[in-house]
């Protein structure tokens, strides 16, 4: 997977992780870094975790599709 890492500005392939922080149920930091940042946020003591992604491709829904929908409704 290729994705841009919020934390050192870098296009990455590989995992990505998220890194949250919060205060009082309060989100302050929720961002996409790479293995790189989510090895720095781990010792911060910062609560991270490896994105879950699917591994098979999403069924295409075709009544989903706008330009599939009449206009006469």
């Amino acid at each position: 997977m290729e994705f841009f890492c919020r934390h050192c500005d870098e296009i990455v392939v590989g995992q990505p992780y998220r890194v949250i922080s919060e205060e009082d149920g309060v989100v302050l930091l929720n961002m996409t870094v790479c293995r790189s940042c989510y090895k720095e946020a781990r010792a911060l003591g910062l609560h991270s975790e490896a994105i879950q992604r699917d591994r098979k491709p999403r069924r295409r829904r075709p009544w989903a599709d706008a330009s599939t929908l009449s206009a006469g409704g």
